[in-house]
């Protein structure tokens, strides 16, 4: 994808790698505590997040889903360059169910890293991410 200018529309500029664990009540709500890892290179920044996740199933069927998550917790650098900070974030998504209980994820989220002395003492970022479930 290139925009008018021939630029790519989408530049990758970070990983992240996320693992939690959560319970999910009457298929609608559920709530998970997780953590990660994070390396922005064109800041050369790395941050292991952890926090918790309210998410709510907007539809359902036959085990599929559609929905929306919010997440609030603390970011730890690991390097000396910045402070420890805030975490938060917000997405969509959906769940497709899979065989013998495994579920497929594909989510957008926005994420913000709150990092004091970090340009304007936060890190925004928007990510597509794949993962899997495990119930």
């Amino acid at each position: 994808m290139t925009t008018d200018d021939d630029e790519s529309l989408i530049i990758p500029t970070a990983i992240f790698f996320r693992v939690g664990f959560g319970y999910e009540f009457k298929r609608r709500v559920a709530l998970s505590f997780n953590g990660g890892f994070d390396y922005h290179w064109n800041y050369a920044t790395s941050a292991v997040p952890t926090y918790g996740s309210f998410r709510f199933n907007i539809t359902e069927n036959e085990d599929d889903t559609f929905f929306t998550e919010i997440s609030y917790g603390k970011m730890w650098r690991i390097s000396d360059n910045y402070p420890d900070g805030n975490y938060y974030g917000f997405g969509i998504g959906t769940q497709i169910a899979g065989e013998e209980r495994w579920n497929t994820i594909i989510r957008l989220d926005f994420h913000r890293k709150g990092i004091i002395g970090f340009e304007k003492n936060r890190l925004d970022s928007i990510s597509l991410g794949i993962g899997f479930s495990f119930f």
